[in-house]
């Protein structure tokens, strides 16, 4: 799947998708939902595949370790989306980060 299949695929599911209004924007809720849309990255830099140790805080798989990946919140092209979850979780500039979707 290309970039642009993705994207499609999101606006897609966007219209069957309950949605909520969270600081006054409109967000996916998935707390009743079948389907949850969710990004992994993974991260490499000089030939080293970046994991991190996830919270113990999370709800899910607490204390173990894995690749940058959350949910969706709305709809945005996912070149957005990829970069604002490795901002999100790491101290890097967004203009130095690179990314391939294979």
């Amino acid at each position: 799947m290309n970039i642009n299949e993705l994207n499609e695929l999101i606006v897609k599911l966007d219209k069957d998708l309950p949605k909520k209004i969270l600081d006054g924007k409109e967000v996916f809720d998935f707390k009743d939902s079948n389907i949850v849309l969710g990004v992994a990255c993974i991260v490499v830099y000089k030939d080293k595949m970046l994991i991190m140790k996830r919270s113990n805080k999370v709800a899910v798989f607490q204390n173990k370790w894995a690749v940058i990946s959350g949910h969706l919140d709305c709809v945005k092209p996912i070149k957005e989306i990829i970069l604002e979850e490795i901002a999100f979780k790491l101290p890097i500039i967004r203009n130095f980060l690179s990314y391939s979707i294979n």
